[in-house]
């Protein structure tokens, strides 16, 4: 379910340099690699942010330490993995003796860059708890990508910040029933990876852990309930009815399964479970609707080459963009699947384009993004070869979702934005 707020609209706009943009972002002296960057990590609880521009290659950040030690890295686009600086190019190995640690009052050390997909982040240790600190990143070789870093102390602390809520997990444990089925799996009695609870989402102030799973109902009513392999763990279900659509709802009865009511057969349901460090579990279960979303871009002329990034993957715009002059990489799956304008002047986007995704029928869904097309496949690598570029982002709405694929069309002439329901 896709939420449009304006500062996500602002965020994606900026990530980018892209809407209502001349090209001036995009030229970039090399001393101000880091303009576009975000520092991320345990020092800011993998948030990313912006760091402070001190001189064109001088940026610092300041943090407050709620351990004795930390660890982060410099994203070369903000809030996105695909570059960064870290201390390793190699995942898992904080302890080795290449990878780059700091501690206050060291002199400047030398960070990696890195394509890869998980690699060892900077490592700081010799921190004091509620005490401030500044890291501060030197540009070295801006053409070769080189940075280094140190940390100093800026304040010392008063007394230790507040401990946070120890969340309660339930991995490991599973989603049975006998009025819903997940995927092919039918029986859902048994254990199996379709109804294993996990992929937790936590409220680091409130401790909260939220869980879902997307079911298929088979019945209008029936009973649900949350136990381990062994049936040694079950949750406190027995006496509880659960109404689909309602709120959260407790399972303060005795062990044992759940009654659900107001289900409609064969429709598709998102089960929320949700625990506080007190150990209280709540339930509800909501509708939803899976919907696809589909791409093409009309108006064009013979072999134009077709791009699309916006909101429909995520807040970040995470899918790049072809331009070098951009700085911003983009997906690489994406990228070999670049469509070309046929003689009819349509390009249409692939599968690996498509969305999928649900949302509670009847919503309303937005979405803010930018279309772009070069005048040959051979050229999309430059902005003054683009035959479409939009002053500003355009916006595709659906007024009332429900199941099923939705074409979005783009008429590259007149920017118009059409979705028909196939």
């Amino acid at each position: 379910m896709k939420k449009i707020l304006t500062s996500v609209i602002a965020a994606a706009a900026l990530l980018f340099g892209f809407a209502g943009c001349s090209g001036d972002l995009h030229d970039k002296p090399d001393g101000t690699i880091l303009q576009d960057a975000g520092i991320i990590g345990s020092i800011n609880d993998w948030t990313a942010a912006k760091m402070t521009e001190v001189d064109e290659s001088t940026y610092t950040y300041t943090f407050v330490a709620t351990e004795e030690t930390a660890q982060f890295s410099v994203q070369e686009v903000f809030d996105k993995w695909s570059s960064r600086w870290c201390g390793n190019n190699s995942a898992g190995v904080p302890e080795a003796d290449e990878t780059t640690k700091i501690e206050p009052g060291c002199d400047l050390q030398k960070m990696v860059y890195s394509t890869e997909a998980d690699p060892t982040h900077v490592q700081i240790s010799g921190l004091s708890i509620n005490s401030e600190y500044r890291i501060t990143v030197k540009i070295e070789d801006p053409s070769k990508k080189i940075l280094s870093c140190k940390i100093e102390s800026t304040k010392e602390g008063g007394e230790p910040a507040p401990a946070l809520p120890t969340p309660y997990y339930f991995d490991g444990l599973y989603l049975v029933g006998g009025c819903f089925k997940i995927g092919d799996m039918t029986n859902l009695w048994s254990f199996g990876p379709a109804n294993l609870i996990y992929g937790a989402s936590v409220d680091k102030k409130t401790g909260n852990v939220t869980y879902t799973k997307d079911i298929v109902a088979v019945a209008t009513e029936g009973e649900m309930g949350i136990n381990d392999a062994s049936w040694n763990n079950k949750q406190n279900g027995s006496g509880v009815t659960i109404a689909a659509g309602a709120d959260y709802v407790e399972l303060n009865g005795d062990a044992g399964n759940f009654k659900v009511s107001g289900l409609k057969a064969d429709s598709a349901y998102r089960v929320y479970i949700q625990t506080t460090p007190e150990k209280v579990v709540s339930v509800k279960i909501e509708e939803i609707c899976s919907y696809t979303l589909t791409f093409e871009i009309t108006g064009l002329e013979e072999g134009n080459a077709a791009w699309i990034n916006g909101q429909f993957w995520g807040s970040t715009w995470p899918n790049g963009w072809p331009m070098a002059e951009w700085k911003s990489e983009p997906n690489a799956t994406l990228k070999d699947n670049i469509p070309v304008a046929g003689v009819d002047g349509v390009a249409t986007f692939n599968e690996k384009w498509n969305v999928v995704s649900v949302a509670k029928p009847g919503e309303k869904l937005s979405w803010n993004f930018k279309p772009v097309a070069a005048d040959s496949l051979e050229n999309f690598t430059a902005e003054a070869n683009l035959v479409l570029k939009p002053a500003n982002d355009l916006t595709c709405e659906i007024e009332s979702v429900e199941s099923g694929t939705y074409k979005i069309s783009i008429n590259a002439g007149t920017e118009e934005v059409t979705v028909k329901k196939q």
